[in-house]
């Protein structure tokens, strides 16, 4: 059997969207970005330090694969969703912040 175009379309559901909806899925995207950014900030200074820790490396190279992959399945109906990581990311930043910060000392 095979699959129209039409027969996809017909399958689609109708989504609510609305302004608050994009601003929230486009401040978790934001939110997944920072995170990536920094991850990718802790990785190059480790990297670059005399004696990089391997462990550390790798824990903040899947990290930064992890949020990728996030940011990838993050859908911008699913409203519980887009609040969970806004929330979870927001403390996410707020530790890799404070991690940047400590190594600039």
């Amino acid at each position: 059997m095979t699959v129209t175009a039409q027969d996809l379309l017909g399958r689609l559901r109708p989504r609510a969207w609305d302004s608050a909806a994009s601003t929230a899925f486009e401040a978790a995207q934001e939110a997944i970005s920072h995170a990536i950014g920094c991850y990718s900030s802790l990785l190059a200074s480790e990297q670059r330090s005399p004696n990089p820790r391997a462990e550390r490396v790798d824990a903040w190279s899947a990290a930064r694969q992890q949020c990728a992959a996030e940011r990838r399945r993050l859908r911008a109906y699913d409203r519980d969703q887009v609040a969970e990581v806004r929330a979870r990311y927001t403390q996410l930043i707020a530790e890799l912040d404070a991690e940047l910060q400590a190594q600039s000392r």
